[in-house]
């Protein structure tokens, strides 16, 4: 009888900050769940749960997010409110984020920073905002979140690479531009197979079945349930492609089309991991610029003391780099890049644990102090003389050419 009580009763004191750090998130979110519905997406969603899933008639728009209106038909089932039902999946997803996030970064800077790190993590304002709102976008961070914190353990232990690949397909039926996570999937493969060599075969199998059955998990219903067939899925999924994101990709940036390639690139990577989150707006005011200033020195310092033989440098960078993908891919909203943030936010504790705790020369840690606060002026200094990046932005507006192309 006192079996299963004493085992998680070990559970909570093994994990007790973790348990601290999701009940924080919980009285953080709970209390200010949306009363109403925030765009047209958290209106489709509604209706899914109202009418029926149907994507042929936008509930909810194609790729049909077929796994978040699914979590979100079990939860109704409880809550018996539609709007709540969404609201609070993704209040109880946005708080339970942080136990993957807090997880990885402790296995790659220790206790107290990953402790501190995921206090931040939880407040970011952007985050939190979205964590309220009946939308897909932070349930898509937790699952992101976790199948890469189980490819980071799939690393250097066995029987995590499996696990990682079935959450991973279930992580793209949340949202299906999680679908970049398929590259940091082969990465950890390589890693995997690098490490255990014959074991790892047997790894990577099971590994490929299982991202195969988290893909048709949600793949089959949303053919035979959201659509009329497969020639259905695939036509309405063209129609959205072919109308909503081709328009807006960077085959219709303006002349010179070099420049403004740059210049997007920079201004919605910036907005993403910056401006953004960490601000609300963009606004470039003294008091935005305070905020940013600290989380831009310690990306800028993890770029300058990046090592390429040093895995979770390569790992995080790689997961960085995958914000790349909206970027060049589709219009401008600022809750497209909530997946990338916890990348980001990793890499500039990295940065900045780096110079403050781990470099023990002085004068290469000078060197990098000073070369990162010189590119944090510099960049500060471009962010502040350049227009706001707008909602739905395709091409970026006119600026002097050392704006545009830093």
């Amino acid at each position: 009888m006192w079996g299963p009580i004493n085992y998680l009763a070990g559970v909570f004191k093994r994990h007790i900050s973790v348990c601290i750090l999701l009940v924080i998130g919980l009285i953080m979110r709970l209390p200010f769940l949306s009363i109403s519905l925030d765009e047209v997406d958290s209106g489709n969603f509604y209706n899914a749960l109202k009418y029926g899933y149907d994507i042929l008639n936008f509930r909810p728009h194609a790729p049909g997010y077929p796994l978040y209106v699914f979590l979100g038909w079990l939860l109704n089932h409880i809550v018996r409110d539609y709007l709540i039902s969404l609201t609070l999946l993704s209040a109880l997803l946005g708080s339970l984020s942080v136990v993957p996030f807090h997880l990885l970064l402790k296995q790659i800077v220790g206790f107290k920073v990953a402790f501190c790190g995921s206090l931040l993590f939880l407040a970011n304002p952007l985050y939190w905002v979205f964590s309220e709102t009946a939308l897909a976008d932070v349930p898509a961070v937790f699952f992101g979140t976790l199948s890469v914190w189980l490819m980071y353990k799939s690393i250097t232990g066995r029987n995590y690479y499996t696990a990682a690949c079935l959450v991973t397909g279930l992580a793209i039926g949340i949202r299906q531009a999680n679908i970049t996570l398929t590259l940091l999937l082969v990465l950890a493969g390589v890693f995997v197979y690098l490490n255990f060599k014959r074991v790892a075969l047997k790894q990577i199998g099971l590994g490929i079945a299982s991202f195969v059955l988290g893909i048709a998990l949600w793949f089959l219903p949303a053919i035979f349930i959201g659509t009329d067939g497969l020639s259905g899925y695939i036509e309405i999924i063209s129609r959205q492609w072919t109308n909503v994101v081709s328009v807006s990709d960077v085959s219709n940036l303006e002349s010179p089309w070099i420049l403004n390639l740059f210049y997007r690139m920079e201004r919605c990577f910036l907005a993403y991991h910056l401006l953004y989150s960490w601000t609300g707006s963009d606004t470039k005011s003294a008091v935005t610029l305070i905020l940013i200033t600290q989380w831009l020195f310690g990306f800028l310092t993890f770029v300058s003391t990046f090592r390429v033989k040093d895995r979770s440098h390569l790992f995080i960078m790689f997961w960085v780099l995958l914000s790349f993908y909206p970027i060049l891919s589709i219009h401008f909203l600022p809750r497209y890049g909530l997946p990338y943030l916890p990348a980001f936010m990793i890499g500039s504790i990295l940065g900045l644990q780096h110079v403050f705790l781990r470099e023990r020369d002085f004068r290469r840690g000078l060197e990098v102090v000073a070369f990162s606060m010189l590119a944090t002026v510099l960049v500060l200094y471009v962010i502040k003389h350049q227009p706001p990046v707008d909602t739905f932005e395709v091409t970026p507006p006119l600026a002097n050419f050392y704006v545009g192309i830093l």
